[in-house]
């Protein structure tokens, strides 16, 4: 509620004594215009918990209206703005390239630098680069110097392509990342009492719901649109008579969507390719600790556990499509056992002597994880493949024809599929 309903209604009692009825009911009709207009413009806004001992706060999910996230235009979407901006860029790059007179587009240049610095907020140094990069352009364009402003034109698509590419990476890393805590949370409810369970899963749907929403202001609509699906399932349950199926099923949707459309020996070797570098640093942090801040060292904990719990995600997969394997159910193990040291490493600087002999014994097993896991995908034969089209992830300039192309892949497999059938 707005604070000036509130005020005018308290007013109000005030004065019912003090003023005659014809003046207090101006007050009562202003506090009532007050209050219908929070109504109509306030909505709840979830945050984290900041501790406290305040009274509770009322449950923000009375209505499935909660879960539905408010339009996102086009031009209002950074991750479609910048698509086209990257699109133009390239089409006028195209024109510099077919005129002999270039000074005409010294017009449309500016307007490109004007669109690039208008998405700052993204905070990308690829953007500003591309930005700079457009200025250079637009005064050789100015000049007429072909050849260099086609040579600065094109770094500014370069840094543009660039940014487009940090950009969703760092949303997807923050999915990545909001899946792993809500994973962890949920395990650790799953082992509480019913009451202490129904309270965690509306904790999470708080969590999942404000994380939806910081996903829908970036762009990415597909992560927001998954994230608020979680988080009415995970409402729903903790108003279950029995939460425990209810939270056994939303973690197994966790993990399916950790999974981000990937079938498993793709995320396994995604997994591999950063865990031999990041279980190198941590070995060579477990030697020289004092090359690490406390803040670095944790940050490289954080990325390696990521990975080993998409490493450890990817082989579970695999044994469930393959059968049983002696070395994938190692290489699982060996996961396991990093996470663990992972989850007790000593909160001290540096982690101290336990520190450094915990750094040894996670990067120790990581490498292990990494050989068992490559020959497992040396000798492995998977039954078939999944080519899963997400529209956000193709350039706008590709995309019709991206999804041309899938629909021909997936009518393929399927009359494969038909004519090997007895």
């Amino acid at each position: 509620m707005r604070s000036g309903g509130v005020a005018a209604l308290f007013f109000v009692l005030l004065t019912l004594r003090a003023e005659t009825l014809e003046t207090v009911s101006v007050h009562q009709q202003t506090a009532v215009a007050e209050l219908v207009q929070s109504l109509k413009s306030t909505r709840e806004v979830l945050v984290r918990s900041g501790g406290g001992s305040g009274s509770p706060p009322p449950n923000p999910f009375r209505s499935r209206q909660e879960f539905k996230l408010p339009p996102m235009p086009e031009e209002k979407n950074p991750g479609r703005r910048l698509e086209k901006l990257t699109a133009r860029q390239e089409e006028l790059i195209r024109k510099m390239e077919s005129s002999s007179d270039v000074q005409d587009l010294a017009g449309p240049q500016n307007q490109l630098r004007q669109a690039a610095s208008s998405l700052g907020k993204l905070s990308s140094m690829n953007l500003k680069s591309a930005e700079n990069a457009m200025k250079d352009s637009e005064g050789m364009l100015h000049s007429n110097k072909k050849v260099h402003a086609l040579l600065a034109a094109r770094k500014a698509l370069v840094e543009l392509r660039q940014a487009d590419a940090a950009y969703r990476e760092k949303a997807d890393r923050r999915m990545r990342e909001t899946l792993s805590q809500m994973q962890e949370t949920l395990s650790e409810a799953r082992r509480k009492s019913a009451s202490e369970l129904s309270a965690s899963l509306r904790s999470m749907a708080r969590d999942l719901l404000a994380e939806a929403m910081e996903q829908h202001r970036s762009g990415r609509q597909t992560h927001a649109t998954a994230l608020a699906r979680l988080a009415e399932k995970a409402e729903h349950g903790a108003g279950a008579r029995k939460a425990l199926p209810a939270a056994e099923e939303l973690a197994g949707e966790l993990e399916t969507l950790r999974m981000m459309d990937r079938a498993p020996e793709e995320m396994l070797r995604s997994a591999l390719s950063r865990l031999t570098e990041l279980g190198g640093q941590m070995r060579y942090s477990a030697r020289h600790p004092e090359t690490l801040s406390a803040e670095e060292h944790r940050a490289l904990r954080r990325e390696l556990r990521l990975e080993l719990e998409d490493a450890r995600l990817a082989l579970s997969g695999i044994l469930r499509i393959n059968g049983r394997e002696a070395e994938a159910e190692r290489s699982v193990e060996h996961a396991r056992k990093a996470l663990n040291l992972l989850a007790g490493y000593p909160d001290e600087p540096h982690g101290g002597v336990a520190g450094r002999n915990a750094s040894s014994a996670i990067a120790a097993e990581t490498m292990a994880l990494i050989a068992g896991s490559e020959r497992v995908l040396g000798r492995i034969q998977i039954s078939g493949t999944v080519s899963v089209f997400n529209p956000e992830d193709v350039p706008l300039r590709y995309r019709k024809e991206v999804g041309e192309y899938f629909k021909r892949l997936s009518e393929k497999q399927q009359r494969k599929e038909r004519e090997e059938k007895p």
